[in-house]
């Protein structure tokens, strides 16, 4: 199964087009060789408060139980995926895990189903 992968660098691009807000934050590639460090979140000075956090994320970029209740609701696959493994399903590191195998598997072509971010 051959997953396309992001480059690193792509992290900006990704921040702008979903409801991401960085406060003051700003992401840097660090770089490296032979591996790759990845991007890193540099406090760049700015007044940050409980009205101003330095990062305020959506709740559906959040993986949670409630959030995962909510896709299955629209993804007809996942819906029926999570109803096939029972018990595994009922507890929140079950739901996550296969959430995310199947946007693995979404995101290689091997499966039917919703494409979003979380296929990136």
């Amino acid at each position: 199964m051959k997953i396309p992968q992001l480059p690193s660098s792509a992290l900006p691009q990704y921040i702008h087009f979903q409801p991401i807000t960085l406060n003051g934050l700003s992401p840097t590639h660090l770089g490296g060789s032979p591996i790759d460090l990845g991007i890193s979140l540099l406090y760049a000075s700015a007044e940050h408060s409980p009205e101003h956090p330095l990062l305020r994320v959506s709740p559906s970029q959040i993986l949670s139980r409630s959030t995962i209740e909510a896709f299955s609701k629209s993804d007809r696959h996942l819906h029926d995926v999570l109803q096939a493994t029972g018990q595994l399903a009922h507890t929140p590191r079950g739901a996550a895990m296969i959430f995310l195998l199947l946007r693995m598997g979404t995101a290689a072509g091997v499966l039917a189903g919703e494409r979003d971010g979380w296929c990136e």
